[in-house]
């Protein structure tokens, strides 16, 4: 008698199967991650603007909006009159993946500034941390997706900066 190599029918679909059951528990999680390394971004780029804002004011007594700063010579990538947050994998004015829209707040523009960061494209889903802000008195907030209209004062403990 001959002996058959290969893999049987039901052997193909026990391993099918723990595959499935495997990604269902492990995609979910490796999305979080990838949505929560993203928020760097954000980070990253509201500090940066908040010290630009700081040398200008430093020298002009005010504060300005990020056309003022020109913020797309500092590297600040910008498209149809929109900033976005600065990527490691982008170069220039080069804008590929917007993970977040920069934006200045309603303020005073002359002695305040309010620096928002919006959750954009896939960021979106990020339940926690849509929108970062950073104001002149380097205070830092961010707010989840059901918390985009409370006050800072409403919001408690910041756990994504």
């Amino acid at each position: 008698m001959r002996k058959v190599k290969g893999f049987t029918l039901i052997e193909l679909v026990v391993a099918m199967m723990i595959i499935a059951i495997l990604t269902t528990f492990a995609l979910p999680h490796f999305l979080e991650q990838m949505r929560k390394s993203k928020r760097t971004d954000a980070i990253v780029s509201l500090s940066e603007l908040s010290q630009h804002q700081e040398t200008f004011f430093s020298d002009n007594n005010q504060y300005t909006s990020l056309a003022g700063l020109r913020a797309e010579q500092k590297g600040f990538p910008i498209k149809g009159g929109t900033y976005y947050s600065k990527q490691p994998h982008t170069t220039g004015s080069q804008v590929n993946e917007n993970y977040y829209t920069l934006t200045t707040g309603p303020s005073n523009v002359k002695k305040t500034f309010l620096l928002i960061a919006n959750a954009n494209g896939a960021q979106t889903d990020d339940e926690y941390c849509v929108r970062f802000t950073i104001d002149q008195a380097g205070n830092k907030r961010s707010y989840a997706k059901g918390q985009l209209k409370k006050s800072h004062e409403e919001m408690g403990e910041d756990s994504c900066w």
